[in-house]
Formats: C-alpha cells, sequence, structure tokens
C-alpha cells in the first residue's frame, strides 16, 4: 500500500514538472524547463510544509533580485559578480533560515548571467518560471489527504500490543517460569507509537484547514501509558511466589486488557482497581520474606496500574 501511494505521488510530481515546463515554452519563456524544476522542488512532504516553504522562497526571491541587480551593475555580467551575489545572498538566507530557497532562486538567478542582461522583460521571464514552478507544486500538494485508514491500522496496532503486554502480565504474576517474558514485546510497542506518531504528525500537516491533533494527543497519551507498562514489566519479572494477592491482580490485569480499546473511558475500571488496593488489608499477613517482598511489588503494581488507567481517562474527558 505504501508502495502504491508513492508511486501515485511520483507521478503527480512528474506531471507538474511537465505542465509546468509545457506551460512556460508555449508562453515563449527562455530557460522553460526551469519551471519543471522549480515544481518538482516545491513539493515537499506535507501541505503546510509546502505552502511555508514557498513563502519563504518568495521573500528569498524578491531579495536574490535586488541583489542580484546590484551585483550585475556594479560588476558587469560575469563570474565575479555572480560569486559576489552567491556571497551575500547565501549570508541573508542563513540568517532568515531560508535554506531551501540558496539552491533554487540561484538557479533562476543565473539565467541573467547566461543572457547578460537584467531587465524588465527577463526579470518578469524568471518571476513566471518560478510562479508557474511553485503554483504547480503547490496544487500537488492539495491533493495529499489525511491517510485515516492508515491512521487506523497503526492505532489498532497499537491498541492491540498494548493488550497483548496486559495479557502477558497477568500470565506472568501466577507463572514464574512463564516462557519468552523477556520485555521483547515493549519494544514492539515503541516501534508501533514511532510510526504511529509519525504518520499522525504527517496527516495533521497535510491539512491547512482542519488541523485536528486528536491523533497527535491520542499517541502521546499511549507514550505515557508505554512508560507505565515498562514499570508493570519490571515488577511482574520480580515476582517469585504467588502471593494470595496474586490471582485477584492477575484477574483484573486481564479484564483490563480484554476491555481496553479507544472509546472505553475506564471510569468503572479505575473504581475496581481502587476497591481491590483497599481490600489488600483484608488479605492475611505473608508467611515468608519472599512473599512478602513480592505482595510489595503487586502493592506497587496496583498503583502503576490506577495510573496507567488515569492517563487514559483525562484523555477521554
Amino acid at each position: 500500500m505504501e508502495k502504491r501511494s508513492e508511486i501515485i505521488i511520483a507521478l503527480k510530481i512528474t506531471a507538474a514538472a511537465v505542465i509546468a515546463y509545457i506551460t512556460a515554452d508555449l508562453m515563449g519563456l527562455e530557460f522553460s524547463v526551469s519551471a519543471g524544476i522549480v515544481a518538482i522542488l516545491s513539493v515537499l512532504p506535507t501541505k503546510k510544509e509546502t505552502v511555508k516553504t514557498a513563502l519563504e522562497r518568495l521573500l528569498a526571491f524578491v531579495a536574490a533580485l535586488i541583489i542580484a541587480f546590484a551585483c550585475y551593475n556594479l560588476i558587469g555580467y560575469n563570474l565575479p559578480a555572480f560569486c559576489l551575489y552567491l556571497l551575500i545572498f547565501i549570508i541573508f538566507c542563513r540568517i532568515f533560515g531560508f535554506y531551501s530557497a540558496m539552491a533554487m532562486d540561484s538557479v533562476l538567478i543565473s539565467h541573467f548571467l547566461s543572457t547578460g542582461r537584467m531587465d524588465a522583460d527577463t526579470i518578469l521571464n524568471e518571476v513566471l518560471l518560478f510562479l508557474l514552478g511553485t503554483i504547480l507544486g503547490i496544487l500537488v500538494n492539495l491533493t495529499l489527504r489525511r491517510d485515516k485508514k492508515k491512521m487506523q491500522e497503526l492505532t489498532d496496532k497499537t491498541d492491540e500490543q498494548i493488550r497483548h503486554i496486559l495479557y502477558r502480565a497477568s500470565e506472568r504474576i501466577l507463572d514464574s517460569n512463564l516462557k519468552n517474558y523477556d520485555g521483547k514485546c515493549l519494544e514492539v510497542l515503541d516501534n508501533q507509537l514511532d510510526r504511529a506518531e509519525k504518520q499522525a504528525l504527517t496527516d495533521y500537516k497535510n491539512d491547512l484547514i482542519d488541523s485536528d491533533t486528536i491523533d497527535i494527543k491520542y499517541i502521546k497519551m499511549r507514550r505515557k501509558q508505554a512508560e507505565i507498562l515498562k514499570e508493570i514489566y519490571r515488577n511482574v519479572s520480580e515476582i517469585k511466589t504467588a502471593p494470595d494477592t496474586a490471582s485477584v491482580i492477575s484477574g483484573f490485569l486481564a479484564k483490563t486488557a480484554e476491555q481496553y480499546s479507544r472509546d472505553n473511558d475506564v471510569f468503572d475500571l479505575i473504581n475496581e482497581v481502587r476497591t481491590i488496593s483497599l481490600g489488600f488489608k483484608e488479605f492475611p499477613l505473608p508467611g515468608s520474606r519472599e512473599e512478602f517482598e513480592d505482595r510489595a511489588r503487586l502493592f506497587v503494581l496496583m498503583r502503576s496500574i490506577e495510573d496507567f488507567l488515569l492517563i487514559k481517562k483525562e484523555m477521554y474527558k
């Protein structure tokens, strides 16, 4: 699916470059192929980046014309004048952060060196090349939309991995010899969160009108929960016995995993975890040091689970 999407985008960029070139040629502009190059350079990964960069390049291009006019008329249409222009223009771009404008604008300015003149006609020629390429580049980006299906798939995979981690923790509490309880599932979760966050940011930047940040906030919430899951893993992996409280906590973890979803407000789960924590006082005292240590770990574990659920509660609100 990703390869197909990249091919479609490549075809759109190619079409924009060809249309820009043909249009410039039909208008009788010199160096018409440059309009196609400008179109290619104007297509950035997201709409917001494209529009922002286009405005920066436009401001830089105006400055480039002024600097070039001064250099060419002062020294002549020769290499030293162009070198002086480059020095001043690059300093200007670096000061104002117009890094993407340095190469593209300078290609257009170099045309004056080739023609040996910089009058109204040649300046208009370069302005039209710039506008043609930039506008077509922006039009390509306007066809890019939020990939809601892909974002949904990534969040679903993330949620499924979290359910898996909770289920495994519930099993490990009762079985200290559980195989492959090595924390690799947490690494998988981190990778899935990275992919989901990247997609959420891309979708956000591809929407010029409706800048909805809900997906970004959702992934940030899952990242916070992932950190708590790492604490839960550390506590669970150190349990050596199965105290009286173990079965209750194991069952609650399994229940949390079962009810874990994007739409669950977790209010009932929070009330239940607090009830279980209070009920710890009713259990008889541990009979050995190991059982005492494990019960302490389970008590800390319940606090972690409560924090895990409270993060979701805040997000739901």
